[in-house]
């Protein structure tokens, strides 16, 4: 049997996408989008982003301004056709990191299970038992000319937001 390649934002009744910048498809500016195959979602979607209004002046629910302009959508049309090649250099670099930091014991790399791959948007590994340390780390792949950064310093269910009670 063969698995066709399903892409991400096509499981399930909608899938988000971002548009960052920074993202292997980013825009110059910020941007998203929500995908659907289901009617009702998408009605409630194009509600949502219009301040609530099915019809101009009409809010029928607390809704947002939340629309992709023009030119963010142009650029991301042109660079969509990329994406393939540049998702595949990625992978390939990432390749690269596993080869080498997949020698260094107490780091978790990244996992792809079968019939599933990264695009590698980031290459984020986590450092088992508390032997070593993150900031010397960082400094030694540093002087390697190999950036890196934490992202999220404090995970989301440690946030204020999530406390107890709020």
């Amino acid at each position: 049997m063969r698995i066709l390649p399903i892409k991400t934002g096509s499981l399930g009744h909608a899938g988000c996408l971002s548009f960052f910048p920074s993202k292997v498809l980013g825009a110059y500016g910020d941007g998203g989008m929500v995908v659907t195959n289901d009617p009702q979602v998408a009605e409630n979607l194009k509600m949502l982003r219009n301040h609530g209004a099915k019809q101009k002046y009409y809010h029928l629910v607390p809704g947002f301004n939340s629309r992709l302009d023009g030119l963010q959508a142009a650029i991301l049309r042109v660079k969509l056709r990329y994406l393939d090649k540049w998702i595949g250099q990625r992978r390939r670099v990432a390749g690269l990191y596993a080869e080498h930091l997949g020698k260094i014991p107490h780091i978790a790399l990244p996992h792809e299970t079968e019939g599933c791959y990264h695009c590698y948007n980031y290459y984020t590994i986590s450092l088992r038992d508390g032997i070593i340390n993150r900031e010397t780390l960082q400094k030694h792949l540093s002087s390697k000319g190999i950036g890196s950064m934490v992202y999220y310093p404090v995970s989301l269910h440690l946030q204020g937001l999530c406390r107890p009670g709020r």
